[in-house]
């Protein structure tokens, strides 16, 4: 069993902290919806736990791995033991 630390952050205020677990080579979207309510548009997550970007808003949700700005979707990022993650869901710039 791998593990990895997802936190959720809205508007730079931690919600929720989460160690989960899961299998060598498992992709971080996969895991997402097995710890969380997600849902999605065009492989992006637009809601997390109900809480729901706003486009409107210009408020997306983002991510970082291990403190670097992810590039790729979360379908195409394989996750590794020890990897941090971190969703934000704020005003892109």
């Amino acid at each position: 069993q791998q593990v990895a630390t997802i936190t959720l952050k809205i508007d730079g205020k931690e919600i929720e902290t989460k160690e989960v677990t899961f299998e060598e080579g498992d992709v971080l979207y996969d895991v997402m919806v097995a710890n969380f309510t997600i849902e999605a548009k065009d492989g992006f997550i637009t809601s997390i736990d109900d809480h729901k970007q706003d486009e409107a808003a210009g408020k997306y949700w983002l991510y970082d791995i291990n403190g670097e700005m992810a590039l790729k979707g979360a379908q195409e990022v394989t996750l590794e033991s020890g990897d941090t993650v971190l969703f934000k869901l704020e005003e892109m710039k």
